[in-house]
């Protein structure tokens, strides 16, 4: 389904939150097919949550990794209220 016909079918979302590079790609063509329907989301990039995710493939620690994604997560929660 594109991306676009899933957020119609989900109005109430109001942050997005974009885990791992894939998210972000596929975001940014998004948003430059539909730069109007894309500004009214918060869009939070974070960190995809598997191992090698995590660690941004071996450049840090699990620890710092988990604790970037909690933070992304808290900040979306904060959000939405």
């Amino acid at each position: 389904m594109p991306l676009r016909r899933l957020l119609e079918l989900l109005p109430e979302v109001s942050v997005v939150m974009l885990m791992g590079r894939r998210a972000e790609d596929s975001w940014a063509r998004f948003q430059k097919r539909y730069p109007g329907e894309s500004g009214r989301y918060t869009v939070i990039a974070s960190l995809h949550p598997s191992g090698r995710g995590i660690t941004r493939g071996g450049q840090t620690s699990r620890a710092a990794g988990n604790e970037q994604l909690t933070a992304d997560l808290a900040r979306s929660k904060d959000i939405i209220g």
